[in-house]
């Protein structure tokens, strides 16, 4: 029994290594822009920057509260935690700066949907579900899979 156990044990362990989380950075597939910094994807996330370079307003789509997406968002970029993060929406929606929180997505299909019918859009989801509809922007010079990438959880 006791072998059982650890054999139970290795197995959930290892697949929990091969279940690494990475998010991509998508956009719409003809969005000019190709590679985002660190700094410039925390300004859109905290909506401090909320236009394209050419005037047009960031429609910014998030993973949904409580999600594994969200937390590496939470920790890899914003170092927050999500009441910090409200607290942040909260003050620049009183403060007159923002109309409205951002949009969340119930999943990553949903916001890739999304992205790939709104040009201005962007959007963080789960690199394993990525498809052909959207651009995936390089992050610091680097994509999902590569070595050193900001949005990937620790191994």
């Amino acid at each position: 029994m006791m072998r059982l156990a650890l054999v139970v044990a290795l197995v959930l362990g290892a697949g929990r290594e091969c279940l690494a989380l990475e998010l991509a950075v998508i956009v719409h597939s003809q969005k000019e822009v190709s590679e985002v910094s660190a700094a410039d994807l925390r300004e859109m996330i905290l909506m401090e920057r909320q236009h394209w370079k050419g005037g047009a307003r960031i429609y910014l789509i998030l993973p949904p509260s409580g999600s594994p997406e969200k937390g590496l968002l939470l920790t890899r970029v914003l170092n927050m935690t999500e009441e910090q993060l409200r607290r942040h929406y909260l003050g620049k929606l009183y403060g007159g700066e923002i109309a409205a929180f951002p949009s969340v997505a119930p999943s990553g299909t949903a916001a890739m949907r999304t992205v790939s019918l709104a040009p201005n859009a962007i959007a963080l989801v789960d690199a394993g579900g990525l498809d052909s509809s959207v651009k995936v922007l390089r992050v610091q010079g680097r994509r999902p899979g590569d070595a050193g990438y900001l949005l990937a959880s620790p191994r």
